[in-house]
């Protein structure tokens, strides 16, 4: 039950974040434009690659720790919390060096940046995640959104600029720490930094964790960054600004693939046969669902953009419709993660994010190059295309070749 619970306020806290997120970023890309948000954008893009390293991709692998051996929680805490706040802070040094160096100082996006400090403070997520008590890092993450969705809204109607939708970004992020601080345990992390010459022996154990944290959110990202430096911030803030109204739904596969994880253990268990057909009836589903989203937006996506953003933003419609089908190919890759995670292979995960960043990087910029966003939102599709084959074919070919059987028999459940 404490499961269910747990899985329930996740479940709970994405939603709302998602419809807050798409509601009230409509109306501050109205408000400021497609410049102004492009400005708002590529800080968040950034931010959200630093928070990858920051983060390190090994939260998951201290909740199984915790779980495993509750006496070492204040042990295991501190160590995780030091190692944050080290990686937390070489990560934005990184990114204003970046900003300084190539970015014209620019503002907003410095103070967008700072707030991968707070990266630190997850440490409660995985302890709450831990204890089945995840609730309270939810009610802290709801907080702080509909506290941050209000200030924008009062930015909205005072007619602020550009500068305050940036410190109403950093708000979210320094009031989810604050929360968190606020109702979790803090006296659990215990001198985290007594024994912070056993950081780089961290660092070295998890390389390939990290490693595949920041390829895998650059690989979500880079499109975002050769967009603006090609297109410039205007066209940028187009597509920006739609892409999320696509990406939403990301968060589906994501718990799917995450409540199918006990019964595709058991199947491997039982036999191979058995694990691939759980990975086959996985695919199909996932087909089904993005092959649902990506008629919905070709359909609808040129009125929904027209309502949420108005028409200085109609010519994301071909943005949308291109990345609705990229997100066909993203759902499929999401059903080889139950196989990617039982094999215990942990170079294999960066080396197929690190195929998908090599693809897309060349293939939106001579695509953006040639035909602006709408080309950058093709070379998506295509890369996730090619980087879904190029995976199949030279890592995982019985993984393929059952993926490729599923899809193409997706009418049937037998």
């Amino acid at each position: 039950m404490s499961v269910k619970k747990n899985f329930s306020w996740q479940f709970f806290e994405k939603i709302l974040r998602i419809a807050s997120g798409v509601f009230v970023t409509a109306l501050v890309a109205r408000h400021i434009g497609p410049a102004g948000y492009g400005d708002i954008s590529l800080g968040m893009a950034f931010l959200a690659i630093a928070q990858s390293i920051s983060n390190f991709g090994i939260d998951n692998i201290y909740i199984g720790k915790i779980v495993k051996n509750k006496n070492l929680t204040k042990l295991r805490a501190s160590e995780l919390f030091g190692l944050k706040f080290v990686s937390s802070l070489f990560s934005y040094f990184i990114f204003l060096a970046i900003i300084i160096i190539f970015y014209e100082k620019n503002v907003a996006q410095i103070v967008i940046i700072s707030a991968v400090i707070f990266s630190m403070f997850d440490v409660f997520d995985v302890l709450n995640n831990a204890s089945h008590n995840y609730k309270f890092s939810a009610i802290a993450r709801i907080s702080s959104c509909i506290i941050s969705s209000a200030i924008k809204i009062c930015g909205i109607y005072f007619n602020c600029g550009v500068i305050f939708f940036a410190i109403a970004n950093f708000a979210e992020f320094f009031l989810s720490a604050l929360f968190l601080l606020t109702i979790s345990n803090f006296s659990v992390v215990v001198n985290p930094f007594e024994k912070i010459n056993r950081i780089p022996g961290l660092f070295r154990a998890y390389k390939w964790y990290a490693l595949s944290m920041v390829m895998v959110s650059i690989y979500l990202r880079i499109d975002h960054v050769i967009v603006e430096k090609i297109c410039g911030k205007e066209f940028y803030g187009i597509y920006s600004a739609v892409v999320p109204l696509v990406a939403a739904w990301a968060f589906i596969p994501v718990t799917l693939v995450s409540s199918s994880m006990p019964s595709m253990v058991e199947a491997k268990k039982i036999s191979q046969e058995l694990f691939f057909k759980k990975i086959s009836e996985l695919t199909k589903k996932l087909f089904i669902f993005g092959l649902f989203v990506s008629i919905f937006y070709v359909a609808f996506g040129d009125f929904i953009i027209s309502i949420l953003f108005g028409e200085k933003y109609k010519d994301g419609y071909y943005v949308v419709c291109f990345y609705s089908v990229a997100m066909i190919f993203s759902f499929i890759s999401n059903a080889q993660s139950p196989w990617i995670i039982l094999q215990n292979n942990k170079k294999i995960i960066f080396f197929k994010a690190l195929s998908g960043v090599v693809i897309s990087f060349f293939s939106t910029i001579l695509a953006a190059h040639f035909y602006g966003i709408v080309g950058a939102a093709f070379s998506v599709m295509i890369s996730q295309a090619l980087a879904l084959l190029f995976f199949g074919f030279f890592f995982a070919r019985k993984l393929f070749l059952c993926q490729l059987v599923s899809i193409l028999r997706f009418w049937s459940f037998k």
